[in-house]
């Protein structure tokens, strides 16, 4: 069990609840990080293992993280380094948003990965599955 799924699924509601409204109003000072990867980071904490809630709820420890235990890798590692280099290098608010979105979508795919491949543990149904289970119709 990974410490951090809760702030896994956190992080993809943040990632998708985000607007370029809120992108834009994001202030980055020249003492702080310029640029996106500074609105990334005050946005999400994204980019640093001191800033990340990732990071934050697994002290740091990346072979307790939902990258590492799901896909293998680091979160800005092989297959994973795609959307984490959109965020990385936005160059627009736009393209920061359209980053955010492809990460959080990426996660998503990560965590159903996840849901899927743990033993034991039973599968939500689709409201199909009830009706026909209930009816007999799936056994």
């Amino acid at each position: 069990m990974t410490n951090n799924l809760k702030a896994f699924k956190a992080l993809i509601t943040r990632y998708e609840s985000i607007t370029l409204e809120e992108i834009q109003k994001t202030y980055c000072s020249a003492n702080v990080f310029t640029g996106n990867w500074g609105k990334a980071r005050k946005l999400t904490g994204f980019g640093s293992i001191r800033t990340c809630t990732l990071c934050k709820a697994i002290n740091m420890n990346c072979d307790k993280c939902m990258w590492t235990i799901t896909t293998g890798d680091r979160c800005g590692m092989e297959d994973n380094k795609l959307s984490y280099y959109l965020i990385e290098a936005a160059t627009d608010d736009a393209s920061l948003l359209f980053a955010f979105r492809n990460r959080a979508r990426y996660m998503q795919q990560v965590l159903k990965e996840y849901e899927e491949s743990r033993p034991g543990v039973k599968k939500s149904m689709s409201i199909w599955q009830k009706v026909k289970r209930f009816l007999h119709l799936e056994r």
